[in-house]
Protein backbone atom coordinates (compact mmCIF):
# COMPACT_ATOMS: atom_id res chain seq x y z
CA UNK A 1 0.00 0.00 0.00
CA UNK A 2 1.06 3.59 -0.55
CA UNK A 3 2.40 5.43 2.53
CA UNK A 4 0.13 8.02 4.17
CA UNK A 5 1.28 10.66 6.63
CA UNK A 6 -1.21 12.65 8.71
CA UNK A 7 -0.28 16.22 9.69
CA UNK A 8 -2.03 18.61 12.03
CA UNK A 9 -4.01 19.78 13.75
CA UNK A 10 -3.88 23.19 12.08
CA UNK A 11 -6.12 26.03 13.28
CA UNK A 12 -7.52 28.05 10.37
CA UNK A 13 -9.23 31.30 11.28
CA UNK A 14 -7.76 34.72 10.44
CA UNK A 15 -5.47 34.03 7.49
CA UNK A 16 -3.48 31.57 5.43
CA UNK A 17 -1.74 28.71 7.26
CA UNK A 18 1.32 27.27 5.51
CA UNK A 19 1.62 23.56 6.34
CA UNK A 20 5.12 23.14 4.88
CA UNK A 21 3.88 20.02 3.02
CA UNK A 22 5.08 19.74 -0.58
CA UNK A 23 2.63 17.98 -2.89
CA UNK A 24 3.62 16.21 -6.11
CA UNK A 25 1.20 15.47 -9.01
CA UNK A 26 1.15 11.75 -8.18
CA UNK A 27 0.18 12.40 -4.52
CA UNK A 28 -3.29 12.35 -2.98
CA UNK A 29 -4.34 14.85 -0.32
CA UNK A 30 -7.36 14.53 1.96
CA UNK A 31 -8.38 17.58 4.03
CA UNK A 32 -10.41 16.72 7.17
CA UNK A 33 -11.92 19.67 9.04
CA UNK A 34 -14.27 20.37 11.95
CA UNK A 35 -15.36 23.26 14.16
CA UNK A 36 -16.60 26.66 13.08
CA UNK A 37 -15.40 30.21 12.47
CA UNK A 38 -17.23 33.33 13.60
CA UNK A 39 -16.83 35.64 10.62
CA UNK A 40 -17.62 38.70 12.72
CA UNK A 41 -19.20 41.97 11.64
CA UNK A 42 -16.19 43.70 10.18
CA UNK A 43 -16.17 46.09 13.14
CA UNK A 44 -15.93 44.07 16.35
CA UNK A 45 -14.13 40.76 16.67
CA UNK A 46 -16.47 37.84 17.22
CA UNK A 47 -19.67 39.89 16.95
CA UNK A 48 -22.28 39.61 14.28
CA UNK A 49 -21.99 36.04 12.97
CA UNK A 50 -22.25 34.16 10.67
CA UNK A 51 -20.66 31.21 12.35
CA UNK A 52 -19.78 28.84 9.54
CA UNK A 53 -18.61 25.27 9.36
CA UNK A 54 -15.73 24.43 6.99
CA UNK A 55 -18.31 23.84 4.26
CA UNK A 56 -19.48 27.46 4.37
CA UNK A 57 -23.08 28.73 4.10
CA UNK A 58 -25.77 26.16 3.29
CA UNK A 59 -26.80 28.34 0.33
CA UNK A 60 -23.51 27.45 -1.34
CA UNK A 61 -23.13 31.10 -2.34
CA UNK A 62 -19.97 31.52 -4.42
CA UNK A 63 -17.45 34.22 -3.65
CA UNK A 64 -16.67 36.96 -6.13
CA UNK A 65 -13.76 39.35 -6.24
CA UNK A 66 -11.94 40.28 -4.02
CA UNK A 67 -12.28 36.99 -2.14
CA UNK A 68 -9.15 34.84 -2.40
CA UNK A 69 -11.13 31.92 -3.82
CA UNK A 70 -13.30 33.51 -6.50
CA UNK A 71 -15.90 30.96 -7.66
CA UNK A 72 -15.55 28.84 -4.50
CA UNK A 73 -18.03 28.85 -1.61
CA UNK A 74 -17.68 32.04 0.45
CA UNK A 75 -16.98 31.81 4.20
CA UNK A 76 -15.71 28.25 3.67
CA UNK A 77 -12.43 26.43 4.12
CA UNK A 78 -10.32 26.35 0.98
CA UNK A 79 -6.79 25.14 0.34
CA UNK A 80 -3.97 26.13 -1.96
CA UNK A 81 -1.49 23.79 -3.68
CA UNK A 82 1.10 25.86 -5.46
CA UNK A 83 -0.85 28.63 -7.18
CA UNK A 84 -4.14 26.65 -7.51
CA UNK A 85 -7.05 27.01 -5.06
CA UNK A 86 -9.41 24.14 -4.18
CA UNK A 87 -12.69 23.85 -2.33
CA UNK A 88 -12.40 22.50 1.20
CA UNK A 89 -15.18 21.42 3.54
CA UNK A 90 -15.61 18.71 6.13
CA UNK A 91 -13.67 16.32 3.88
CA UNK A 92 -12.06 17.20 0.57
CA UNK A 93 -9.80 15.10 -1.66
CA UNK A 94 -7.57 16.14 -4.54
CA UNK A 95 -4.70 14.80 -6.63
CA UNK A 96 -2.80 15.93 -9.70
CA UNK A 97 -1.64 19.27 -8.22
CA UNK A 98 1.88 20.24 -7.21
CA UNK A 99 3.39 22.80 -4.84
CA UNK A 100 3.19 23.79 -1.19
CA UNK A 101 -0.08 23.09 0.63
CA UNK A 102 -1.69 25.90 2.62
CA UNK A 103 -5.10 26.31 4.26
CA UNK A 104 -7.21 29.48 4.43
CA UNK A 105 -10.74 30.85 4.86
CA UNK A 106 -12.51 32.08 1.74
CA UNK A 107 -13.03 35.50 3.28
CA UNK A 108 -12.36 38.98 1.91
CA UNK A 109 -11.85 40.38 5.44
CA UNK A 110 -10.39 37.65 7.68
CA UNK A 111 -8.84 39.86 10.39
CA UNK A 112 -12.08 40.06 12.43
CA UNK A 113 -12.66 36.28 12.54
CA UNK A 114 -12.61 34.32 15.79
CA UNK A 115 -12.94 30.69 16.95
CA UNK A 116 -11.38 28.45 14.25
CA UNK A 117 -11.60 25.32 12.13
CA UNK A 118 -9.43 22.38 13.20
CA UNK A 119 -7.87 20.73 10.16
CA UNK A 120 -5.92 17.50 9.61
CA UNK A 121 -4.19 16.61 6.34
CA UNK A 122 -3.70 13.04 5.09
CA UNK A 123 -0.90 13.05 2.51
CA UNK A 124 -0.47 9.86 0.47
CA UNK A 125 2.56 9.33 -1.78
CA UNK A 126 3.26 6.47 -4.20
CA UNK A 127 5.75 3.84 -3.15
CA UNK A 128 9.21 4.65 -4.53
CA UNK A 129 10.56 2.39 -7.30
CA UNK A 130 12.80 -0.47 -6.20
CA UNK A 131 16.37 0.64 -5.54
CA UNK A 132 19.13 -0.64 -7.85
CA UNK A 133 21.77 -0.38 -5.13
CA UNK A 134 22.57 1.14 -1.75
CA UNK A 135 20.31 4.15 -1.22
CA UNK A 136 20.75 7.00 1.27
CA UNK A 137 17.76 8.15 3.33
CA UNK A 138 17.02 11.86 3.81
CA UNK A 139 15.73 11.94 7.37
CA UNK A 140 14.89 15.65 7.70
CA UNK A 141 15.49 19.11 6.28
CA UNK A 142 16.53 22.00 8.51
CA UNK A 143 16.75 25.65 7.43
CA UNK A 144 19.19 27.86 9.37
CA UNK A 145 20.11 31.54 9.24
CA UNK A 146 22.13 31.68 12.47
CA UNK A 147 20.62 29.16 14.88
CA UNK A 148 17.75 26.69 14.63
CA UNK A 149 15.78 24.14 16.65
CA UNK A 150 15.14 20.58 15.58
CA UNK A 151 11.51 21.46 14.76
CA UNK A 152 12.48 24.43 12.53
CA UNK A 153 10.54 26.79 14.81
CA UNK A 154 13.10 29.63 14.89
CA UNK A 155 11.69 32.24 12.46
CA UNK A 156 13.44 33.10 9.19
CA UNK A 157 13.82 36.62 7.81
CA UNK A 158 13.78 37.93 4.27
CA UNK A 159 17.16 38.61 2.69
CA UNK A 160 19.36 36.88 5.28
CA UNK A 161 22.04 34.38 4.25
CA UNK A 162 20.51 30.94 4.68
CA UNK A 163 21.71 27.34 4.67
CA UNK A 164 19.63 24.20 4.15
CA UNK A 165 20.87 21.14 6.05
CA UNK A 166 19.59 17.82 4.66
CA UNK A 167 20.37 15.07 7.18
CA UNK A 168 21.35 11.80 5.54
CA UNK A 169 21.20 8.28 6.94
CA UNK A 170 22.74 5.21 5.36
CA UNK A 171 19.42 3.43 5.71
CA UNK A 172 21.35 0.37 6.83
CA UNK A 173 23.33 -0.98 9.78
CA UNK A 174 26.63 0.44 8.49
CA UNK A 175 27.62 3.88 7.14
CA UNK A 176 27.29 4.62 3.42
CA UNK A 177 30.18 6.39 1.70
CA UNK A 178 30.27 8.75 -1.28
CA UNK A 179 26.81 10.33 -0.83
CA UNK A 180 26.11 13.62 -2.58
CA UNK A 181 23.09 15.49 -3.93
CA UNK A 182 21.52 18.76 -4.95
CA UNK A 183 18.82 21.16 -3.76
CA UNK A 184 16.11 22.31 -6.16
CA UNK A 185 14.87 25.64 -4.75
CA UNK A 186 11.71 27.45 -5.83
CA UNK A 187 10.63 30.82 -4.43
CA UNK A 188 6.85 31.36 -4.61
CA UNK A 189 5.59 34.95 -4.51
CA UNK A 190 2.14 35.95 -3.17
CA UNK A 191 0.85 36.27 -6.75
CA UNK A 192 1.84 32.66 -7.44
CA UNK A 193 4.82 33.50 -9.65
CA UNK A 194 7.84 31.26 -9.14
CA UNK A 195 11.61 31.54 -9.46
CA UNK A 196 13.71 28.37 -9.44
CA UNK A 197 17.42 27.73 -8.99
CA UNK A 198 19.46 24.78 -7.79
CA UNK A 199 22.37 24.50 -5.37
CA UNK A 200 25.23 22.06 -4.98
CA UNK A 201 26.63 20.96 -1.60
CA UNK A 202 28.82 23.29 0.45
CA UNK A 203 30.49 20.22 1.95
CA UNK A 204 34.18 19.87 1.16
CA UNK A 205 34.48 17.55 -0.66
CA UNK A 206 30.94 17.50 -2.04
CA UNK A 207 30.35 13.95 -0.77
CA UNK A 208 29.76 12.73 2.76
CA UNK A 209 29.71 9.38 4.49
CA UNK A 210 26.14 8.95 5.65
CA UNK A 211 25.99 7.56 9.20
CA UNK A 212 23.43 5.08 10.46
CA UNK A 213 21.87 7.83 12.60
CA UNK A 214 22.67 11.47 11.66
CA UNK A 215 23.72 13.85 14.43
CA UNK A 216 22.86 17.56 14.14
CA UNK A 217 26.05 18.39 16.03
CA UNK A 218 28.16 17.07 13.16
CA UNK A 219 28.43 19.38 10.16
CA UNK A 220 29.00 16.55 7.68
CA UNK A 221 26.12 14.37 8.83
CA UNK A 222 24.10 16.62 6.53
CA UNK A 223 24.42 17.79 2.95
CA UNK A 224 24.49 21.57 3.26
CA UNK A 225 23.29 24.03 0.62
CA UNK A 226 23.28 27.82 0.62
CA UNK A 227 20.05 29.39 -0.64
CA UNK A 228 20.64 32.17 -3.19
CA UNK A 229 19.73 35.31 -1.29
CA UNK A 230 17.30 36.37 -4.03
CA UNK A 231 15.11 33.36 -3.14
CA UNK A 232 14.83 34.18 0.58
CA UNK A 233 11.44 35.87 0.14
CA UNK A 234 7.89 34.83 0.92
CA UNK A 235 7.65 31.03 0.52
CA UNK A 236 10.47 28.68 -0.49
CA UNK A 237 9.95 25.15 -1.78
CA UNK A 238 12.97 22.95 -1.05
CA UNK A 239 13.42 19.64 -2.86
CA UNK A 240 16.51 17.69 -1.81
CA UNK A 241 17.91 14.91 -4.00
CA UNK A 242 20.54 12.56 -2.55
CA UNK A 243 22.35 9.67 -4.19
CA UNK A 244 25.53 7.62 -4.15
CA UNK A 245 28.41 8.48 -6.48
CA UNK A 246 29.65 11.52 -8.38
CA UNK A 247 30.16 9.94 -11.79
CA UNK A 248 27.61 8.24 -14.00
CA UNK A 249 23.85 8.12 -13.30
CA UNK A 250 22.78 8.58 -9.66
CA UNK A 251 22.60 5.32 -7.71
CA UNK A 252 19.75 4.87 -5.26
CA UNK A 253 18.45 8.45 -5.61
CA UNK A 254 16.01 9.61 -2.93
CA UNK A 255 14.02 12.84 -2.66
CA UNK A 256 12.51 14.83 0.23
CA UNK A 257 10.70 18.16 0.06
CA UNK A 258 9.88 20.88 2.56
CA UNK A 259 8.44 24.37 2.47
CA UNK A 260 9.42 27.35 4.63
CA UNK A 261 8.40 30.99 4.77
CA UNK A 262 10.43 34.16 5.32
CA UNK A 263 9.19 37.28 7.09
CA UNK A 264 10.29 40.79 6.18
CA UNK A 265 11.79 42.88 8.98
CA UNK A 266 12.21 46.64 8.99
CA UNK A 267 15.71 47.97 8.37
CA UNK A 268 18.21 49.27 10.94
CA UNK A 269 19.34 52.83 10.22
CA UNK A 270 22.96 53.57 11.10
CA UNK A 271 25.05 56.72 11.05
CA UNK A 272 28.68 55.66 10.40
CA UNK A 273 31.17 57.75 12.38
CA UNK A 274 34.84 57.20 11.50
CA UNK A 275 37.02 58.28 14.42
CA UNK A 276 40.25 60.21 13.79
CA UNK A 277 42.56 59.98 16.81
CA UNK A 278 44.37 63.34 17.08
CA UNK A 279 46.21 62.51 20.31
CA UNK A 280 48.06 59.22 19.81
CA UNK A 281 51.24 59.58 17.72
CA UNK A 282 54.36 57.72 16.59
CA UNK A 283 52.67 56.34 14.62
CA UNK A 284 49.24 57.97 14.32
CA UNK A 285 46.51 55.28 14.20
CA UNK A 286 44.79 55.05 10.79
CA UNK A 287 41.31 56.49 10.40
CA UNK A 288 38.89 53.62 9.69
CA UNK A 289 37.41 53.63 6.19
CA UNK A 290 33.95 52.68 4.98
CA UNK A 291 35.48 49.41 3.79
CA UNK A 292 36.43 48.80 7.42
CA UNK A 293 32.89 49.76 8.44
CA UNK A 294 31.29 47.21 6.10
CA UNK A 295 33.71 44.53 7.30
CA UNK A 296 32.67 45.25 10.89
CA UNK A 297 28.98 45.44 9.94
CA UNK A 298 29.28 41.91 8.54
CA UNK A 299 29.29 40.69 12.15
CA UNK A 300 25.79 42.07 12.73
CA UNK A 301 24.50 40.86 9.37
CA UNK A 302 25.60 37.29 10.13
CA UNK A 303 24.31 37.22 13.71
CA UNK A 304 21.09 39.29 13.80
CA UNK A 305 17.69 38.83 12.07
CA UNK A 306 18.17 41.58 9.50
CA UNK A 307 18.54 41.42 5.73
CA UNK A 308 22.04 41.29 4.32
CA UNK A 309 23.66 44.71 3.68
CA UNK A 310 24.18 43.72 0.03
CA UNK A 311 20.43 43.26 -0.46
CA UNK A 312 19.07 46.59 -1.63
CA UNK A 313 15.36 45.80 -1.62
CA UNK A 314 14.43 45.73 1.16
CA UNK A 315 17.65 46.85 2.85
CA UNK A 316 18.61 45.27 6.14
CA UNK A 317 20.69 48.30 7.02
CA UNK A 318 20.05 51.86 5.90
CA UNK A 319 23.21 53.98 6.16
CA UNK A 320 23.26 57.74 6.52
CA UNK A 321 26.18 59.62 5.00
CA UNK A 322 29.33 58.81 6.95
CA UNK A 323 31.10 61.43 9.07
CA UNK A 324 34.71 61.64 10.22
CA UNK A 325 34.93 62.92 13.80
CA UNK A 326 38.02 63.97 15.73
CA UNK A 327 38.91 62.52 19.12
CA UNK A 328 41.49 64.19 21.38
CA UNK A 329 40.87 61.89 24.37
CA UNK A 330 43.54 59.46 25.55
CA UNK A 331 42.27 56.15 24.13
CA UNK A 332 45.05 54.24 25.87
CA UNK A 333 42.97 54.62 29.06
CA UNK A 334 39.44 53.41 29.89
CA UNK A 335 38.52 57.00 30.72
CA UNK A 336 39.44 58.05 27.20
CA UNK A 337 37.07 55.47 25.73
CA UNK A 338 34.31 56.60 28.11
CA UNK A 339 34.82 60.18 26.95
CA UNK A 340 34.70 59.20 23.26
CA UNK A 341 31.49 57.24 23.81
CA UNK A 342 29.98 60.23 25.65
CA UNK A 343 30.89 62.47 22.72
CA UNK A 344 29.22 60.08 20.27
CA UNK A 345 25.88 59.92 22.07
CA UNK A 346 25.72 63.63 22.99
CA UNK A 347 27.27 65.19 19.90
CA UNK A 348 24.93 67.52 18.00
CA UNK A 349 25.61 67.34 14.27
CA UNK A 350 25.11 70.22 11.90
CA UNK A 351 21.82 69.71 10.11
CA UNK A 352 23.31 69.06 6.71
CA UNK A 353 22.65 65.94 4.69
CA UNK A 354 21.31 62.77 6.25
CA UNK A 355 22.52 62.35 9.84
CA UNK A 356 19.85 59.96 11.17
CA UNK A 357 20.04 56.55 12.77
CA UNK A 358 21.93 54.81 15.54
CA UNK A 359 25.40 56.34 15.81
CA UNK A 360 27.96 53.64 15.03
CA UNK A 361 31.47 54.94 15.75
CA UNK A 362 34.43 52.94 14.52
CA UNK A 363 37.87 53.48 16.02
CA UNK A 364 41.15 51.89 14.92
CA UNK A 365 42.06 48.54 16.49
CA UNK A 366 45.37 49.76 17.91
CA UNK A 367 47.32 47.58 20.36
CA UNK A 368 48.19 50.68 22.41
CA UNK A 369 44.55 51.38 23.20
CA UNK A 370 42.85 50.34 26.44
CA UNK A 371 41.61 46.72 26.50
CA UNK A 372 38.04 47.81 25.75
CA UNK A 373 36.38 46.42 22.62
CA UNK A 374 33.42 48.79 22.62
CA UNK A 375 30.78 50.71 24.58
CA UNK A 376 27.11 51.33 23.86
CA UNK A 377 23.90 52.99 24.98
CA UNK A 378 21.52 50.50 26.58
CA UNK A 379 18.27 51.34 24.85
CA UNK A 380 16.89 54.85 24.44
CA UNK A 381 17.39 57.46 27.16
CA UNK A 382 17.66 61.24 26.81
CA UNK A 383 20.65 60.92 24.53
CA UNK A 384 21.07 59.44 21.07
CA UNK A 385 21.36 55.72 20.49
CA UNK A 386 24.99 55.02 19.78
CA UNK A 387 28.04 52.86 20.31
CA UNK A 388 31.79 52.72 19.80
CA UNK A 389 33.55 49.59 18.50
CA UNK A 390 37.08 48.77 17.46
CA UNK A 391 37.41 48.30 13.72
CA UNK A 392 37.17 44.77 12.32
CA UNK A 393 35.84 43.13 15.49
CA UNK A 394 32.68 41.72 14.00
CA UNK A 395 31.15 40.11 17.08
CA UNK A 396 31.84 43.29 19.07
CA UNK A 397 29.99 45.37 16.45
CA UNK A 398 26.97 43.04 16.73
CA UNK A 399 27.22 42.96 20.54
CA UNK A 400 27.29 46.76 20.90
CA UNK A 401 24.52 47.27 18.32
CA UNK A 402 22.36 44.79 20.27
CA UNK A 403 22.82 46.87 23.43
CA UNK A 404 21.07 49.74 21.63
CA UNK A 405 18.05 47.41 21.27
CA UNK A 406 17.77 47.45 25.09
CA UNK A 407 19.50 44.08 25.54
CA UNK A 408 21.96 43.71 28.42
CA UNK A 409 24.66 41.10 29.03
CA UNK A 410 24.39 37.31 29.00
CA UNK A 411 25.58 35.58 32.20
CA UNK A 412 28.94 34.12 31.18
CA UNK A 413 32.31 35.68 32.05
CA UNK A 414 30.26 38.59 33.41
CA UNK A 415 29.37 39.77 36.89
CA UNK A 416 26.35 41.47 38.41
CA UNK A 417 28.08 44.83 37.94
CA UNK A 418 28.03 44.26 34.17
CA UNK A 419 24.23 44.27 34.09
CA UNK A 420 22.75 40.84 33.39
CA UNK A 421 19.77 40.29 31.07
CA UNK A 422 17.62 37.55 32.62
CA UNK A 423 16.15 36.72 29.19
CA UNK A 424 19.45 35.38 27.88
CA UNK A 425 21.35 32.13 28.50
CA UNK A 426 25.11 32.13 28.97
CA UNK A 427 25.64 29.81 26.01
CA UNK A 428 23.56 29.11 22.92
CA UNK A 429 20.77 26.58 23.42
CA UNK A 430 21.11 24.68 20.14
CA UNK A 431 23.29 24.17 17.08
CA UNK A 432 24.03 27.24 14.96
CA UNK A 433 25.56 27.77 11.54
CA UNK A 434 27.83 30.59 10.35
CA UNK A 435 26.67 30.67 6.74
CA UNK A 436 29.26 33.19 5.53
CA UNK A 437 32.08 30.97 6.84
CA UNK A 438 30.35 27.61 6.11
CA UNK A 439 30.97 26.62 9.72
CA UNK A 440 28.80 24.82 12.26
CA UNK A 441 28.51 26.61 15.62
CA UNK A 442 28.30 24.00 18.42
CA UNK A 443 25.70 24.29 21.13
CA UNK A 444 26.75 26.08 24.33
CA UNK A 445 29.02 28.48 22.42
CA UNK A 446 29.34 31.77 24.32
CA UNK A 447 26.23 33.91 23.81
CA UNK A 448 26.78 37.04 21.71
CA UNK A 449 25.97 39.31 24.68
CA UNK A 450 28.38 37.48 27.01
CA UNK A 451 32.09 38.17 27.50
CA UNK A 452 32.93 34.56 26.59
CA UNK A 453 34.60 34.29 23.20
CA UNK A 454 36.47 36.34 20.60
CA UNK A 455 39.04 38.55 22.35
CA UNK A 456 36.67 39.60 25.12
CA UNK A 457 37.14 38.99 28.85
CA UNK A 458 37.32 35.22 28.36
CA UNK A 459 38.95 34.77 24.92
CA UNK A 460 37.81 31.91 22.73
CA UNK A 461 35.80 31.01 19.61
CA UNK A 462 33.51 33.69 18.25
CA UNK A 463 30.33 34.49 20.18
CA UNK A 464 26.99 33.64 18.63
CA UNK A 465 23.32 34.65 19.14
CA UNK A 466 21.11 32.40 21.22
CA UNK A 467 17.58 31.55 20.13
CA UNK A 468 16.40 33.92 22.89
CA UNK A 469 18.43 36.82 21.49
CA UNK A 470 17.34 36.09 17.91
CA UNK A 471 13.69 36.19 18.95
CA UNK A 472 14.10 39.43 20.93
CA UNK A 473 15.73 41.16 17.96
CA UNK A 474 13.24 39.57 15.53
CA UNK A 475 10.32 41.05 17.48
CA UNK A 476 12.05 44.44 17.70
CA UNK A 477 12.20 44.69 13.91
CA UNK A 478 8.60 43.54 13.29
Amino acid sequence: SMPTVTSGPYTVCTGEVFTGLMINPSDTVIIRASGDVDFGSGWTIGVGAPKESPAGPSSGELAVTPYPGVGLVKNSLIFRIGAALFQGGFTATTSGASGMLSLLPNDDRPADNSRGWIVYVDHTTPNPPPSTGPAPVITKIEVVQAIQKVDNSVPLVTGHRTVVRAFISSGATTPLANVTGRADLTAIAPDGSQTSLFATPLNVPITITAPVTPNRDNQNDSLNFEVPISLTRDVLRIEIHAWVGTTGPPQGETVLTRGVSFEQRKSQQLLPLLVQDTRTTNPTPPVPTMTDFFTSLRGAADRLPLADPLLSNPPGFSLSSSRTISCSHDLTTPGGFDALWSDVIHLIFWLEGNAGGTRAALVADDSRYAPINGEATLGQFFNALGFVAKSGRQATFAHELSHTFGINHAPRCTSSSDGIDSRLPGGIEDVGFHVAQNTLIPRDRGELMSYSGDNSRCPGPTRWPSIALWRIAYDRFS
